[in-house]
């Protein structure tokens, strides 16, 4: 005869439950003790670099020997920690920080277990191109990377607005214009005043706001108007 568990599928999950639990637990304890003055623990999960050694290497040497990690985000940086292989408690290699403007997006995907454990995939893309995938084993690690990668979109997003407010096409052609143009590289067409006007006081405040402050305030029956009010900074 086989050995046979004497423990119901329930109860089994629910041991694992209570052991994933422990673990956020101590991730979060080991993850606080990293943070800078002022900054707060905003996400976090714990997972292993998959992708192989080419995976590993992209995260930088300290990952080659340890892909087991903890994943911080606070409101100004992304930490990856590393993890002992044989505790599975951080020591080592030096945790790699990221500033998260160096951060396109994070994105998790679901990995079909077939009835076993719950496991995803948190992926995080750089604008470097690099992109790094971590495994993620238990429904609370998975849970805890989507709320990081929800976390990190609200950071991230009014960045994103601006760009996206800020992009301008051609009148005639719609092509993407990378800079101010008073005629469209790609068709010849000479963009409206107003458009090319609207284009130029953008660029000139964005460029020179001290100086654009300077002069609005000097014109008169003109209100100044407000700098330094700090949108998210990245």
């Amino acid at each position: 005869m086989g050995n046979k568990s004497i423990y119901s599928r329930s109860q089994l999950d629910q041991h694992t439950h209570a052991l994933r639990r422990i673990e956020q637990a101590f991730v979060i304890r080991e993850l606080m003790k990293t943070l800078q003055e002022g900054e707060q623990l905003l996400g976090f999960t714990r997972g292993r670099i998959a992708g192989g050694l080419s995976g590993r290497i992209s995260m930088g040497y300290g990952a080659l020997a340890a892909p087991r990690v903890h994943v911080a985000l606070t409101e100004k940086r992304l930490e990856i920690q590393f993890l002992n292989n044989r505790t599975g408690r951080p020591g080592g290699a030096k945790p790699q920080d990221f500033s998260l403007a160096d951060i396109q997006c994070m994105e998790v995907e679901e990995i079909e277990t077939f009835g076993a454990e719950a496991a995803a995939r948190l992926i995080i893309r750089f604008r470097d191109g690099r992109v790094c995938r971590i495994r993620l084993r238990g429904a609370l690690h998975c849970e805890s990377a989507a709320a990081l990668a929800e976390v990190f979109q609200s950071l991230t997003l009014p960045a994103h607005e601006e760009a996206a407010q800020t992009t301008r096409t051609c009148i005639h052609c719609a092509q993407r214009l990378e800079r101010v143009v008073r005629f469209c590289p790609y068709c010849g067409t000479r963009q409206e005043a107003q458009h090319t006007e609207d284009l130029l006081q953008h660029s000139e405040t964005a460029l020179h706001p001290d100086s654009r402050q300077a002069a609005d305030a000097a014109e008169p029956g003109m209100d100044t108007p407000i700098f330094g009010q700090e949108d998210f900074s990245l």
